[in-house]
């Protein structure tokens, strides 16, 4: 059957040069659950410590041991068929939802399946998402 694991906390990461933000979520012993990449537009300084992104509905799923899963995407295409979300920005999200899916194989094929293996010692943000 499906195991449920309580959700506890999470953090999360931005990056104002990148069109996705991404989530670590976790268990009450700190234990990842998973990452969830958030395709959104790069953050912005709006005012002095005031930030913004905007959410561009695609989303992924990551499991520890590097199963993907793509979320949101009738979400995504309705807003680009409905013209909310302008092509340039759907190609951005496009660009980046490979980027990231590469980054993740290539981290899967060097260390295997796990992706907790490789994290940055000062941030702890996982290497798949620095490479992407």
């Amino acid at each position: 059957g499906d195991v449920v694991v309580q959700r506890t906390a999470a953090e999360q990461w931005f990056f104002p040069d990148r069109w996705f933000s991404l989530l670590r979520f976790t268990s009450a012993d700190d234990r990842t659950v998973g990452y969830y990449v958030n395709f959104s537009h790069p953050l912005r300084e709006l005012r002095d410590n005031y930030y913004r992104d905007i959410d561009l509905e695609l989303d992924l799923w990551l499991d520890i041991d590097g199963t993907m899963t793509e979320l949101d995407r009738d979400e995504f295409e309705e807003g680009i068929a409905s013209e909310r979300l302008p092509l340039e920005w759907a190609q951005q999200v496009t660009d980046a939802a490979a980027s990231v899916v590469t980054a993740v194989e290539y981290c899967l094929e060097c260390y295997g399946p796990d992706v907790e293996q490789m994290r940055d010692p000062v941030f702890g943000i996982p290497e798949f998402i620095l490479r992407a």
